[in-house]
């Protein structure tokens, strides 16, 4: 059958025509920032001469921007695992606030870096930005970047490849890498760099600009309802 003939059948028929191909509009990318349950994390460097793992945990945060977007904060502590003296175990080394759903994305709404005092209040306020980053779209495919502007300067992120995840546990994970930058002077720690994530598990690795080396996933944990609902 030719075009025409096909086409002219298809409309007596009452049929749309056949497309002429299929638009792939991406992965749902929320899935890969699961904040269901009491999570944790262990992390452990990929130089060396880093000699403690960073924990990870989930806290419970019931903060709510205006459009009802639920936040979570993931605090990154201190695990002194080897016999430095100078390591100080359980020392709060940043904690970065989330958001992450299948409507709006994924964004960062916070990050702060001053630790906690003796009764877990923060020593220092929280840097907010508003509007928050966007890290990733609802759903994308590879190459897809995004941008946010705060306060003049420049976020992008974008979806370089999927991947196998470079983590420490035995798995045959893909992982999304997502890299985020900005364009103004400095390094962006504790937020730019390159994130690898994969669903049910969250980040599972990072390397932060400013940082030594790359954390990756030793082992991670998560008790309560675990079931991808959040």
């Amino acid at each position: 059958m030719n075009t025409l003939l096909g086409l002219t059948f298809f409309s007596l028929l009452g049929c749309p025509a056949p497309p002429d191909s299929i638009t792939f509009s991406g992965t749902r990318l929320a899935d890969y920032f699961p904040f269901d349950g009491e999570r944790t994390w262990e992390f452990q460097n990929s130089d060396t001469s880093i000699t403690y793992r960073l924990d990870a945990t989930l806290l419970v945060d019931e903060t709510v921007s205006e459009n009802a977007v639920k936040r979570y904060t993931v605090s990154y502590t201190t695990d002194c695992a080897s016999a430095d003296k100078s390591c100080v175990d359980g020392e709060e080394l940043r904690a970065v606030q989330w958001s992450s759903d299948n409507t709006n994305g994924v964004f960062i709404h916070s990050y702060r870096t001053g630790g906690l005092d003796m009764d877990g209040v923060p020593l220092e306020e929280s840097t907010v930005f508003d509007p928050p980053i966007q890290v990733a779209d609802f759903q994308g495919k590879r190459g897809d970047i995004v941008e946010t502007v705060v306060d003049g300067v420049t976020w992008t992120s974008e979806l370089v490849a999927f991947e196998d995840c470079p983590v420490q546990v035995s798995s045959q994970w893909t992982c999304a890498l997502f890299r985020l930058e900005h364009d103004m002077e400095g390094d962006g720690y504790p937020i730019e760099g390159d994130y690898w994530a994969v669903t049910r598990y969250n980040v599972v690795a990072f390397d932060l600009v400013g940082d030594t080396g790359r954390w990756e996933l030793r082992k991670t944990d998560c008790e309560g309802d675990c079931d991808g609902v959040w």
